[in-house]
């Protein structure tokens, strides 16, 4: 006859299923590594960055392009910080506060204006 432990709460852990870009943006806000420049640079970047992105995949005047370009960025930069880094918070937001950078999609993709299937769309 088997006995049951009761579960202690320590044993209980949450899931954040936030991008690891969000968490390591917070992380370093919150830890002070991140400064409010780097933060106003990433807010004048990234919508450039998200309007190359929807140029290349379809149209940039459309919202829900727009939208589908947000999350490709935010996923992209996540795969790269979460790989680099090796799932430490601490030396993403150290990499976000030194290197944070949209490239052109020209220099990183070919021509923005590159037809591109539908089987090539959900690479990113």
């Amino acid at each position: 006859m088997s006995t049951q432990q009761p579960v202690s709460l320590s044993s209980i852990s949450l899931y954040d299923e936030r991008p690891f870009f969000e968490k390591a943006l917070q992380f370093g806000v919150q830890n002070r590594i991140i400064d409010q420049p780097k933060l106003d640079a990433i807010c004048a970047d990234a919508p450039k960055g998200m309007v190359q992105i929807a140029r290349y995949f379809g149209s940039e005047f459309l919202r829900p392009e727009l939208e589908k370009a947000k999350d490709r960025i935010v996923n992209l930069v996540s795969l790269y910080l979460e790989s680099t880094s090796g799932g430490d918070l601490r030396k993403a937001a150290e990499s976000l506060q030194r290197s944070f950078v949209f490239v052109p999609l020209q220099r990183r993709f070919g021509h923005a204006e590159s037809p591109v299937s539908p089987a090539r769309e959900h690479q990113l």
